[in-house]
């Protein structure tokens, strides 16, 4: 349970965009069931020089001033990716190892949600968490496939068909093109609404936000429930509704 931003940008970034986005950690929405806040972590990935440069903390973003560092170094990125965690398991909180985003090979991937992979698959990927061995799926089908979008669809339709999951909201990039899926588990009508994730073009950016990040809170569009949308560096998107 955690909250993602995710920015493809052709000029200078807002830097409320980040002032916002950090705040979430304290009153972003949370379950009925939970205790306020998303302070178990942050990370945020950004191009810098034609390279994805990777920062991550166990600490809440909104104390921790190497969060306002980082973002003032991203401001100008062409790229980037952040969330801020809330931990499902109490053992991996405020561990700096397992705040997202994680890396593997080219592709960068932050999650909002849990997977709760059957024992066959957890056993193939001995000490990962979910979202690192939804990576490691994501990589080893994006190589198979003609294209990084033909290779997401193809790991999301077996996990949607076989695995039991909260959430697969996520956004994924090679440092070229930002790949965003959402989707939920409707059987628990909380869901709907925590597991959001919303996206804004601009002239010269395409923000996307578990929640709203600017002052003008207007023009944001709700992905649709299984939305696979992929955004490349001249703000062109491709976008496909995946069934079961």
């Amino acid at each position: 349970m955690c909250r993602l931003l995710g920015i493809v940008n052709k000029a200078q970034i807002e830097p409320e965009i980040f002032t916002n986005f950090k705040q979430q950690c304290q009153t972003g929405c949370v379950k009925s069931s939970s205790q306020p806040g998303h302070m178990d972590g942050w990370g945020m990935a950004y191009k810098s020089k034609g390279e994805m440069v990777i920062k991550k903390s166990g600490l809440d973003a909104a104390s921790d001033s190497e969060f306002d560092r980082i973002a003032r170094s991203a401001v100008a990125s062409e790229l980037v990716v952040a969330h801020i965690r809330k931990a499902t398991d109490p053992q991996t909180k405020g561990k700096r190892e397992f705040a997202h985003p994680f890396e593997k090979e080219d592709w960068v991937l932050a999650h909002n949600g849990s997977v709760h992979w059957k024992e066959s698959v957890k056993k193939n990927y001995p000490n990962l968490i979910d979202t690192q061995i939804l990576l490691e799926k994501l990589v080893e089908n994006i190589k198979k496939e003609k294209s990084p979008f033909s290779g997401v669809e193809k790991t999301i339709i077996p996990i949607l068909e076989q695995e039991k999951y909260t959430a697969l909201n996520f956004l994924l990039t090679d440092g070229k093109n930002l790949i965003i899926y959402r989707s939920f588990d409707s059987e628990d009508p909380e869901n709907e609404s925590y597991y959001s994730l919303n996206w804004k073009k601009a002239e010269n950016n395409i923000i996307v936000a578990s929640e709203p990040v600017d002052k003008m809170a207007s023009g944001w569009k709700l992905l649709e429930n299984n939305q696979l949308l992929a955004v490349d560096s001249d703000l062109n998107i491709q976008s496909k509704i995946l069934k079961k």
